[in-house]
């Protein structure tokens, strides 16, 4: 059996060219198309691992000046610790103030500061910094139980409750130890001792209500029963008026027959 290819004249061997190459940008674009797309993540990875090697007013920053600052950063962490275990909490204080400035994308070191703050009694502060801690991340455990402690320090206790509750959801484990169980479990019991006192002060408020209008009611009845009694005896003076006139408009009979 024999094959015969067919003949095509110039027309149709250019629409043939037109069609091949059609179909050819097609692969092409496709292609292009699917390596634009499954490289789309590695793209994004790296645009952020680029910012993360600019400053705080947009400039890039090299390697050794990023390598530099870290460097920087870990000495000083260091020597904040030491101040913080040493009880030195103003020094500690400034010192995780420098690291926040070198790497402020650290939560840790917002927490550190904000422990650092209830050391010092400064707890609105430290609030503040647990605050900025979720600005950067709402999945570490450690910014929930630290908010809790300050919340307990601020007598926020229905909060810090919350707040422990959810740094256990992140970490189950967290929950069963013993440090944590403390500050949780007076945490529940400040909320718990708020609101028998919530309870007692209404409970109060309301007896003082209650004895408020019955002390009303029983001086509305006295003017009612006094209203009562002026009225009677304004009728019983009236009466006694009009019997005395009646009795002035009478001529003796005597004085008739003369």
């Amino acid at each position: 059996m024999s094959l015969s290819i067919p003949s095509f004249d110039s027309k149709e061997k250019k629409n043939l060219l037109f069609i091949g190459a059609g179909v050819l940008a097609l692969g092409v674009g496709y292609f292009a198309y699917r390596k634009f797309t499954s490289g789309g993540s590695d793209k994004k990875n790296l645009s952020s691992s680029s910012s993360n090697n600019l400053n705080s007013s947009g400039t890039k920053v090299s390697q050794a000046d990023q390598d530099q600052r870290l460097s920087q950063f870990d000495e000083i962490k260091g020597k904040a610790g030491k101040a913080f275990s040493e009880q030195d909490y103003l020094r500690a204080y400034e010192l995780y103030t420098e690291c926040i400035e070198l790497v402020p994308e650290n939560y840790l070191m917002y927490t550190n500061r904000s422990l650092t703050l209830v050391k010092l009694e400064r707890f609105d502060e430290a609030l503040a910094d647990t605050d900025k801690a979720l600005q950067i991340s709402t999945t570490s455990p450690r910014i929930y139980e630290r908010r809790g402690l300050v919340l307990i320090k601020l007598n926020r206790f229905s909060e810090a409750v919350w707040a422990f509750e959810e740094c256990i959801r992140l970490d189950p484990k967290r929950g069963e130890e013993q440090s944590f169980r403390t500050y949780y479990e007076q945490a529940k019991k400040g909320l718990r001792e708020q609101n028998l006192k919530r309870l007692a002060k209404e409970e109060e408020e309301q007896k003082q209500q209650a004895a408020a209008e019955q002390a009303a009611n029983a001086a509305l009845q006295q003017a009612a029963s006094a209203a009562l009694q002026h009225a009677a005896n304004a009728a019983a003076q009236q009466a006694a008026n009009a019997a005395q006139q009646a009795a002035n408009n009478v001529v003796p009979t005597t004085q008739q027959e003369q």
